[in-house]
């Protein structure tokens, strides 16, 4: 299933405002009480070099299953040689 870059860009405005509304969880914590972290870029494993929004959905539902969620969701801009590229970076908590 393709998605259009405006398709993209509502679902991760949509995953933005719930991220801001939702309520921290203590089941969240790990077994010794601290939330671990894992970053998610597009040069993870799971992207193999080329950034596919069905890869990140899949990464993202394999990593749930393990107990991670979403936390946070940005774009950094990354110098290049033919100019800056953006980046997606997603921060996951369990």
């Amino acid at each position: 299933m393709e998605r259009t870059v405006l398709e993209i860009k509502e679902l991760l405005a949509v995953m933005t405002q719930l991220l801001r509304t939702k309520e921290p969880a203590s089941s969240t914590a790990s077994a010794g009480g601290q939330r671990e972290y894992k970053v998610l870029t597009q040069k993870d494993k799971w992207f193999s070099g080329k950034f596919d929004p069905e890869k990140l959905e899949q990464a993202v539902n394999s990593y749930a299953g393990q107990g991670w969620s979403v936390k946070g969701i940005t774009t950094a801009s990354i110098p290049g040689f033919g100019g800056n590229r953006d980046e997606l970076i997603v921060l996951l908590e369990r």
